[in-house]
Formats: structure tokens, C-alpha cells, sequence
């Protein structure tokens, strides 16, 4: 191992004392990584100490402090790739890689979640591996902390979000200047951006904070888009209107802003509670304890002293959070004042212009009447400006990202509800047009205006639509003009129940279950689709490998119903699950739980979970009755019809693959497999083979007779009940059969050859008492058998 240049030895428990002897053995490495490990200051500062010619470091997930991460600044100078990221470095540790590596040929750098984080630029400035765009924030940092001009940013993002005809837009009007509800207001289409409004004396704190206030429309079909905007450094009032007396939105709101934002400050505004009544009743502890919300409000937005009053309080309580909640410890971080100028532009642009191109703004940060004399120069620092302006709602920036496509990258906007404008428009016109959810980058130009949507700015628009983050539509295969977008597809669904008859079913439930769901499960999944027709809003029928498969979702029950046809189904489950799985990633906490549908009756299920639970505890052997059936079921034998082979299947694989269907998957069987001579197996071998030796012995045999009668009554009793069950009766029952009398001819023959008189069992032969005995207690040991599986069957 003495020439070896490149270890991966990643989640392992590999401590110091491993990682000391591999720096002294293997001198020659250029490529080590340790990740999730239990690596300390020790060992990194032998892996510093010894292997000075790494040129990869991965150390994420350790427990690296500052002693170890200045060791490796100090020594390590020629690494072009360097992860640190959760471990605990801290102030000196970073400051001494940002400042060792500065003209240095490191690449990539990661610094993420370490106390260094919030307490020595911003979280903004470390949400990157771009190890020129963190070099070049730390030295412009430095700069303006050395000459004293670095200043707080002191901007925020208020979102506002609720279903549509709520009051969010007369809401926001009201706290800016206390502006009584207009009853003949349209409602917002989609997203509007008000200009920023300073919050200056809303609490005691005094809190300086400016807010961007971005008002939401309600309508469902456009909540894919809220995606692009809902971002950690944030405010969110969640709004419901107190003229129902019950509201489920509030979980589906709240599951969707953890989901994109994390853990952000949350208000509820119960709206329209005019002089105060109380309609609307909400579970406010469980909703503070599970989503954290912040209060509950009570609001009127009329022309008298009850609204005002209930205005006063909310702000009071919006001031509150912006000076206190540690989300807007960035907004009061002081900042490059370079950085604040540009902000400043950007500001005065957005009352003009929607969209901002990537040379204007590259301009700016080099305009000396804007920046003065410190310009900011670097293409990395930009970046990292660019990154910091987007998570404070000053500007909305999708091309960060060095792999992002051309057209994200070349444009920002400056007011989002251009963008929504021009989705929504997009949308509309499909399904007017019953055009099937398809469209063409022509059409945008016989929709979109041109004064606001010239031609050069729709393939951003497209891009914004293709995104990962959104997934509103996808590229129609060998048609790289045409697009199909399955928000706009037919609401009507084909009949497919004589389709799912007989068919291999799975089920998911759900408590929220969101229009969107199904969609962006046919953007994934799109090359399953034989044809583009074969979908609808809330379905669709997929071809996977040999099998055929039915999706469909029922939004009344809040259920999806998947039902597979065809060879090798299971395979084709396990295709559909990866790509259900990656989407309840991205859309959150919906309350998904995954339900196996009874065989032979689809409206008896039992939970998959559950199922799983009860083969790990009692055995795959075990029966159970789930609630309302008629009978009851082998554990192990519903789960080998859903998924006892399982299939990896790479998240991605089912959207990025040319052709995905399970002849590109491997096919694994899983440990909790059983094995052919399981119980339910042997049972019906043995007494097959005691049934064939009754008749190879004869018939005039009447104690052998009767005992083996005994148990095939038994068995066939089990038969019968179970005779609708195909995967018993010809997997086990008849093969048992064949292989019984194989046994038979096997064991007569050896008998015969060998001349053991004991076994021969000849016509009229005499027994002794000893070999009677002995097939007395085999007899015995088979009729317990028989009864327990009789016992279960009526359990």
C-alpha cells in the first residue's frame, strides 16, 4: 500500500489514533477522505503533519476544531478541494483557512455548518462550496472592516400567503398606512411585490429592519411557483379568514413553508373577524408546538377603532420578531459598503424595470458613481453579493449555481411578479385552449406581451418553468421545441377499473394532498408515458419494462391508487415508489403512509408499516385480519407481492435516464426474504410425500390410510379457503405435489436398492412394533402441523 494515492475510508469510526498511523504509512496519498468519522485536532493535524502532498481533503462530518483546521491552512497549501463542513470550527480555525488559502489553487471549500458560520461573515456567505466566491466575501469583509464602512444590510422579507379571497393584499395595505379594505378589489392573480416599508417604532425594540413585502396569490394552480421565493431569512404571515368555522389550509401552508424554509418565524392572521368575532377556532397549541408559530392575530381591515387596534398589535408583534428571532441575525450583520451601495441601485432599478441582466449588473458593481473607488471587481464576489441580495428579498437570483443553464444565469429579477405574470399567463391560455397541456416556445410570443416579454427573455422563462425547484413542465421527447405542462392537462379521467382487476395494488394516503402532486410526478416520470395523452391532472398510465401500470389520485379521499400489470410488477412498484418517494422530498410533510390493498378484495387494506412490523416480530408465518375482511392473510405473503424484490433505483434515475424502466435497475432480494423450505413450504411437501407413499404402499394398509387421510383433509380444508390465492396454489400446492412424488420414487428406490426391509413398505408387508411407533410419531408431529395451520386460518 506504500504507492497508494487515493483512500476513501468515509463512514467508518475511524478515530485519531487510525488516522495518525495512516499519515505515517501512506506518505505518497494526494487524495484522503475521512468523512463521517470520528476524526479530531489530533488527527487532523497528523493528516497536516505528514501527508503535505493531498491535493483532496474530506473531513465533513468530524470533529475538527480550530486547532486541527489551522494545522491544515498552515501546511495543506496545495489542496484543490477541501470539505470541513460539520465539524466544530470556529472563528480562528476560518479565519486562518480564508486568509492561508487566498491566492492559493483551492477550488472548492466547504465550510457549512460550523460555529464559524453565524458568527464570522453570514450563513448566505458559507452556503457555497465556490471557494473563490467565500475567499473573495472574506477579503472584501476584511477591507471594509479595516477602513470601518461596513454597515448593516437591515432588509427583510415579508411573505404573505393564504388561499385566495382571504384579505392578504387589503391586510398589507392596511398595516403600511392603515388603508380600509376596498370591497370591490380584485383578488391578486399571483405574486405582488410592494415597495420596502421600514417598521421603524413598531416595537419597544425599535427594531430598523425594512421589510420586502411580497403578497402571494391563493390560486392552487400557481403555488408551484411560491417555490422560487420562499426563503430562510423570512417573515411569514399565514392568513385565514374568520367566515368559516373550520380551515384545513393552515397545516398545508405550514407544512410547505418548513419544507422550503425551515425553521422561520411564522404569524397567523385570522382576517375579516370584524369587531372581533370568533368564527374560526384553531388548535393554536398544537400548531405552535408541531410548526412553531410565533402568535395568532386576530385582524379587520374596516375604518374603525377595532382594526386599528388589532393593526398596532400585529405590528407590535412583527417588530418583535425582526429584532429578536436569530433568523434576522444576517439582516443586522454589518456589511461591505460597497455591497450596500449596490443594494441601493438595485432598489431605485426595480421601480423601473422588472429583470435584471447579468451585464447590469455586473455594471454596476464596477460603476464608480455607484460604488465610488471599491469596485467590486471579481466574478466570485458578485456572486456571493448576488447570493446575499436573494435570501434578504431584495432581488430574486435562480443562476448561483456554477452548472446552472445559461438562461438563469443571465438574468435576475426585480420583481417577481414578472415571472408569475408570465407562468400563469402560459398556463391559462393551455388549458383555454384545450390544447392538451402542450406548448411551444413560438406560442410565448402570441401570449406574452412584447414590451414586457421580449423574445430574448423566454427562454428564462421556460427555464424558470423546467426548474428542479418548480418542475411545472418538461421537454416533449425528439421535440426540443415543444412542451408539455400537466398543470393544464384534461381534469376528465379514463376508466381503468377493469384494468385493476386482478392487478398487483399499492396505495398511498395523505393529509395534504396538493394539486401539484401528481404533475410533478408526471414531469418525472415523463418517459414512462407511451404517449402524452396517457395522463391527465390527477393520473396517468405508465409503461415500465414489460409491466403497465395506472396511476391515480383521488383529491376527495386524499389517496393515490397504483395498480401494475404485465412482467416482473414488482420491479415496476419499485420504479413508481422511488419516483413517489422523491417527490414527497420535495414537497414535504404531506402525511404520506403507504397502504398494501388486500389481493383479492382492493378495499380492505392494512398499513405497509404495519405489515412490515409484523413480520419482523412474529415471522413472515404469521396471519392476520385486517379490519373488515373476510379473512385473514399471510404477513409474508402480502409483502412478497408488493416488494419482495426490491430495485435501487438512483433518485434521479426515473427523470434523467434516456429510457428508464426496470431492465436498467438491478434487482436485489432482500434479506427479509423467506426461503422456499419456510414453514408454510415444507408443510404441504411432507404431506405430499406421505399421500404418494400411502398409495405406492397400497391400499390394504388401513392404519397408514387412515392417519394420512386425516392430514390431507386437513391440508385440503387449508386449500380450499385458500383456493382464489394463485401465488399458494400453484407456487406451493402443486409444485408440493410433484416434488412429493419425486420423494417418493426416490426414497423406494433407494429402499429397494439398499434392501432396508424397515422402509420398503411392500403390499401386505408385516411390521414390527418399533417401526410403527416411529411412523406413529411422524404422523403425530404432521397432524399438529395440519391443526396449527387450521387454527390460523380460522384466527
Amino acid at each position: 500500500l506504500t504507492g497508494l494515492t487515493s483512500l476513501d475510508l468515509s463512514s467508518n469510526q475511524v478515530g485519531d489514533a487510525g488516522v495518525q498511523a495512516i499519515a505515517e504509512s501512506l506518505t505518497g496519498l494526494t487524495s484522503l477522505d475521512l468523512s463521517r468519522n470520528q476524526v479530531g485536532d489530533a488527527g487532523a493535524q497528523a493528516i497536516a503533519q505528514s501527508l503535505t502532498g493531498l491535493t483532496s481533503l474530506g473531513l465533513s462530518s468530524n470533529q475538527v476544531g480550530d486547532a486541527g483546521a489551522q494545522a491544515i491552512a498552515q501546511s495543506l497549501t496545495g489542496l484543490t478541494s477541501l470539505d470541513l463542513s460539520q465539524n466544530q470550527v470556529g472563528e480562528t480555525g476560518a479565519a486562518e483557512i480564508l486568509d492561508l488559502f487566498q491566492d492559493k489553487p483551492l477550488k472548492s471549500l466547504n465550510l457549512r455548518s460550523n460555529p464559524c458560520v453565524d458568527a464570522l461573515l453570514t450563513k448566505e456567505a458559507f452556503e457555497t462550496s465556490d471557494a473563490s466566491a467565500l475567499l473573495a466575501t472574506w477579503a472584501r469583509f476584511k477591507i471594509g472592516a479595516n477602513a470601518g464602512t461596513l454597515a448593516p444590510l437591515n432588509e427583510a422579507k415579508l411573505l404573505v400567503l393564504g388561499d385566495e379571497a382571504v384579505g392578504k393584499t387589503s391586510l398589507v395595505r392596511f398595516l403600511i398606512d392603515n388603508t380600509p379594505r376596498d370591497p370591490d378589489e380584485r383578488k391578486t392573480p399571483n405574486i405582488r411585490h410592494f415597495e420596502r416599508i421600514n417598521t421603524q417604532g413598531w416595537s419597544l425594540d425599535d427594531c430598523q429592519i425594512r421589510l420586502n413585502v411580497w403578497d402571494f396569490g391563493g390560486q392552487e394552480i400557481m403555488r408551484g411557483t411560491h417555490r422560487f421565493f420562499l426563503t430562510e431569512r423570512s417573515l411569514y404571515l399565514v392568513v385565514l379568514e374568520d367566515r368559516r368555522e373550520d380551515d384545513e389550509s393552515i397545516d398545508s401552508w405550514l407544512r410547505m413553508i418548513k419544507t422550503l424554509a425551515g425553521d422561520v418565524p411564522i404569524l397567523v392572521v385570522i382576517n375579516k373577524s370584524d369587531l372581533g368575532k370568533s368564527a374560526l377556532q384553531l388548535d393554536e397549541g398544537r400548531l405552535e408546538r408541531e410548526h412553531g408559530v410565533l402568535g395568532f392575530h386576530r385582524m379587520s381591515c374596516n375604518d374603525d377603532d377595532y382594526s386599528t387596534q388589532q393593526a398596532d398589535l400585529l405590528r407590535a408583534a412583527i417588530g418583535n420578531a425582526l429584532a429578536t428571532h436569530p433568523a434576522f441575525d444576517a439582516a443586522r450583520k454589518p456589511q461591505p459598503s460597497s455591497w450596500l451601495a449596490v443594494k441601493d441601485a438595485l432598489t431605485e432599478k426595480a421601480k423601473e424595470d422588472s429583470v435584471l441582466e447579468a451585464s447590469v449588473f455586473n455594471a454596476l458593481c464596477l460603476d464608480p458613481s455607484v460604488v465610488e473607488d471599491r469596485p467590486v471587481n471579481s466574478e466570485a464576489e458578485r456572486r456571493a453579493l448576488l447570493r446575499t441580495l436573494h435570501a434578504m428579498g431584495v432581488i430574486v437570483a435562480h443562476g448561483l449555481d456554477r452548472d446552472a443553464p445559461a438562461a438563469l444565469k443571465g438574468i435576475t429579477l426585480l420583481d417577481p411578479n414578472w415571472l408569475t405574470d408570465a407562468i400563469y399567463a402560459v398556463l391559462d391560455r393551455i388549458k383555454s385552449d384545450e390544447r392538451g397541456g402542450r406548448f411551444s416556445r413560438a406560442d410565448l410570443s402570441g401570449w406574452l406581451e412584447p414590451d414586457t416579454y421580449p423574445l430574448e427573455y423566454h427562454e428564462f422563462i421556460i427555464s424558470m418553468m423546467l426548474d428542479s425547484k418548480v418542475e411545472l413542465c418538461y421537454r416533449l421527447p425528439d421535440q426540443e421545441e415543444m412542451f408539455l405542462a400537466p398543470e393544464a392537462l384534461r381534469v376528465k379521467s379514463p376508466d381503468y377499473r377493469a384494468f385493476e382487476v386482478g392487478a398487483l395494488r399499492f396505495r398511498y394516503r395523505y393529509e395534504d394532498l396538493p394539486r401539484a402532486l401528481i404533475p410533478r410526478l408526471i414531469v418525472r416520470v415523463n418517459r414512462l408515458l407511451r404517449d402524452p395523452d396517457d395522463a391527465w391532472l390527477t393520473g396517468a398510465k405508465l409503461y415500465i419494462g414489460d409491466a403497465e401500470a395506472v396511476v391515480r389520485a383521488d383529491r376527495e379521499a386524499k389517496q393515490v391508487d397504483i395498480a401494475v400489470k404485465g412482467h416482473r410488477c414488482r420491479e415496476a412498484l419499485a420504479v413508481l415508489r422511488e419516483a413517489f418517494d422523491s417527490v414527497h422530498e420535495i414537497l414535504g410533510d404531506l402525511g404520506a403512509s403507504a397502504w398494501a390493498p388486500m389481493p383479492d378484495d382492493p378495499s380492505v387494506e392494512e398499513k405497509y408499516d404495519f405489515l412490515l412490523r409484523l413480520e419482523r416480530e412474529e415471522g413472515p408465518d404469521y396471519r392476520h385480519r385486517p379490519t373488515n375482511a373476510n379473512h385473514s392473510y399471510s404477513v409474508g405473503e402480502l409483502l412478497d407481492l408488493i416488494d419482495r424484490q426490491r430495485i435501487e433505483v438512483a433518485p434521479k434515475s426515473v427523470q434523467s435516464d434516456p429510457a428508464p424502466g426496470v431492465e436498467q435497475a438491478s434487482v436485489t432480494k432482500t434479506s427479509q426474504e423467506k426461503s422456499w423450505l419456510s414453514y408454510e413450504n415444507v408443510f404441504p411437501m411432507v404431506t405430499a410425500f406421505v399421500a404418494a407413499l400411502a398409495v405406492y404402499q397400497g391400499l390394504n394398509a388401513p392404519l397408514w390410510l387412515a392417519l394420512v387421510g386425516a392430514v390431507c383433509v386437513l391440508a385440503l380444508t387449508r386449500a380450499v379457503i385458500r383456493m382464489f390465492d394463485r401465488t399458494f396454489f400453484f407456487r406451493r400446492l402443486l409444485s408440493s405435489w410433484v416434488i412429493g412424488g419425486i420423494s417418493v420414487l426416490t426414497v423406494g428406490g433407494v429402499s429397494f436398492a439398499l434392501d432396508l426391509e424397515w422402509l420398503k413398505a411392500s403390499y401386505g408387508a408385516q411390521y414390527s412394533v418399533p417401526t410403527a411407533i416411529v411412523w406413529l410419531i411422524v404422523f403425530a408431529l404432521l397432524l399438529y402441523a395440519a391443526t396449527r395451520e387450521v387454527s390460523h386460518i380460522s384466527g
